[in-house]
């Protein structure tokens, strides 16, 4: 066991220092619980506050463009007008998706769009075929787009099979690499044209 320095020793015995040492741990132990309370509300409670109050903010725009395409018709199909330039084509919209299927290497079969128009705003519905070795890909895929994408994309329906049933032979050559779409996606979804 190691022994104190005797200067330590003679500080220690004195019931004051003690006292103080105690107290200093204590003391240490209430702020970093602060702190921990402190990065808890800050990692919680503020990101809430601000996401409840976007979505105030949100539905005040909604409303109000509402109400200026009732009260003013004029002005509303000028701004109607405005929207489509700004809107992002179609074929954007193919690329962006088939550059982000290849990061969680998928192979885009197929993509189209229809206009439609829900609660009088402009979207396009979309329909997006892929392929993968994997369904995990698919569900990560599906991930990035919910979560990167929320308020611009609505995945409506998700259809997911096995495109082939598997035996020795289909086992060799995904084994060997021959063969890397196993599984097929159907993805429909809208994408707000504003």
């Amino acid at each position: 066991m190691k022994t104190l320095n005797p200067i330590w020793t003679i500080i220690l015995k004195d019931a004051t220092i003690k006292k103080l040492v105690r107290s200093l741990g204590i003391l240490s132990c209430v702020v970093v619980g602060l702190v921990g309370l402190y990065g808890g509300i800050s990692f919680f409670l503020i990101p809430y506050y601000f996401s409840k109050q976007n979505a105030n903010q949100q539905r005040a725009l909604e409303n109000e463009l509402h109400a200026i395409s009732i009260k003013e018709p004029d002005q509303w199909q000028s701004f109607e007008k405005l929207i489509l330039p700004l809107s992002f084509s179609e074929d954007k919209i193919k690329v962006a998706l088939s550059s982000l299927a290849q990061t969680y290497n998928l192979t885009v079969v197929d993509c189209t769009f229809n206009q439609a128009k829900e609660q009088g705003l402009p979207v396009k519905v979309g329909r997006l075929m892929l392929t993968s070795l994997l369904d995990s890909r698919v569900y990560a895929f599906l991930d990035h787009l919910k979560n990167k994408l929320a308020g611009v994309l609505s995945i409506k329906v998700v259809k997911l099979h096995r495109s082939r049933e598997l035996t020795e032979v289909l086992l060799k050559k995904i084994k060997t690499g021959q063969i890397n779409d196993l599984v097929e996606a159907t993805i429909e979804f809208e994408w707000l044209a504003i």
